[in-house]
């Protein structure tokens, strides 16, 4: 985003004022004409999808709240509800099938914490007779947290 906002994103415009050539498509939407910022980030094809998507709901409750009850709500404050409902949502997020840097760094950028829960691996273990003439200690042990009340046990058997 830095980029947009110092003027740094290397849009057709900006290309052809210094003189070199290029084909005027979009790259996100292969849409043909000269692409600016505002289509990039947002009236192209690519964008306008992205953002309605993304945050529709709080988008129209701005209006709402805009125009029924007088209340004017700056940018900042719609992008930090929005960054606050996907931190909300991330708490419910249990299994993830494709992840990736790409998704790792946007969520990032938002300042989105993600946990992931891991899931438990469950082994299933059985007791098994020693071999003759041996035997099998089994221990187990357990405590009530760091520095709290702990206990252990452990038996002998030949067979």
């Amino acid at each position: 985003m830095w980029k947009a906002v110092f003027n740094c994103l290397n849009v057709d415009e900006k290309v052809r004022s210094v003189g070199v050539p290029i084909v005027l498509v979009c790259n996100c939407c292969n849409s043909r004409g000269i692409k600016d910022f505002d289509h990039i980030l947002n009236n192209g094809d690519f964008a306008s999808n992205l953002w309605r998507k993304v945050s529709p709901e709080r988008l129209w409750r701005k209006r709402c709240a805009a125009r029924l009850e007088g209340k004017l709500e700056s940018i900042s404050d719609v992008w930090l509800s929005i960054k606050h409902y996907v931190q909300i949502l991330s708490n419910y997020l249990t299994e993830v099938h494709h992840w990736n840097y790409s998704d790792d760094r946007v969520l990032r950028n938002m300042e989105v914490h993600i946990l992931l829960k891991k899931q438990k691996k469950i082994q299933v273990l059985r007791w098994l007779k020693p071999a003759p003439g041996r035997l099998k200690l089994n221990l187990d042990g357990s405590s009530l947290g760091n520095l709290g009340l702990a206990s252990g046990g452990g038996m002998l058997r030949d067979n």
